[in-house]
């Protein structure tokens, strides 16, 4: 798989964007895939990215996720009598894990690889690319869990979705992989995605927003 072509934003991200705000996201995308990371795992720490700067600008959806139970309306996800849990999503989620293991078993078979080298199978399909896991079709849905409570907090304590917390599930998601706060690409995803705003988004205002918050450590300049 592409490196390059792994770090370019979404459709419905890019067309959002300037030039100056794709070159920040692939800079904040090479911050977060490590070079050890194997390709086929880098998709999603580049989407989870691409979704939570996204869901900056979309307001509208706001009332939607006031809570796990509107923001999860129509699959029910909540145990009788058990308050709110994921005991459903996670039963999901441990059958998809079996299916990826099969599906990849069914891969390597003679068949499919002589099938996927005549060009009868897709190379996007579950079952191309037979040297590479399946695990990547499947991996926001695997992540789904954990993305909710970026943007919802935790079930047990659910939060209202504002700008604040979402710009700081997307620092907290760029620290965790990378180390550091990359407060510049930062600002200039967000300038192309607010350009009327009054006041433009700077390195020294974010790490300023950082600071007020406690969102800070030994990474950042003196």
């Amino acid at each position: 798989m592409d490196r390059k072509t792994v770090h370019e934003p979404p459709e419905y991200l890019a067309t959002k964007l300037k030039q100056i705000g794709i070159d920040g996201f692939r800079a904040l995308c090479d911050a977060v895939c490590t070079e050890e990371a194997h390709p086929c795992q880098l998709r999603p720490y580049c989407e989870e990215l691409a979704f939570c700067f996204d869901l900056l600008t979309g307001p509208s959806l706001f009332h939607s996720l006031d809570s796990y139970a509107s923001a999860f309306s129509g699959f029910e996800i909540r145990e009788p009598g058990k308050g709110f849990e994921f005991k459903r999503l996670k039963k999901l989620e441990s059958r998809v894990a079996t299916v990826i293991k099969e599906i990849d078993e069914l891969k390597k078979t003679p068949i499919v690889r002589e099938l996927a080298e005549q060009g009868l199978i897709p190379s996007d399909d579950v079952l191309g690319m037979p040297d590479f896991s399946c695990r990547s079709h499947f991996q926001a849905l695997l992540d789904l869990r954990n993305r909710a409570s970026i943007v919802l907090g935790d079930p047990r304590k659910p939060k209202r979705v504002d700008f604040d917390s979402i710009l700081l599930g997307i620092y907290m998601h760029i620290h965790s992989r990378s180390g550091g706060w990359h407060d510049r690409s930062v600002a200039d995803i967000l300038n192309d995605l607010f350009p009327d705003r009054r006041e433009p988004f700077t390195e020294s205002s974010l790490k300023q927003w950082r600071y007020t918050r406690d969102i800070t450590d030994q990474t950042d300049p003196k």
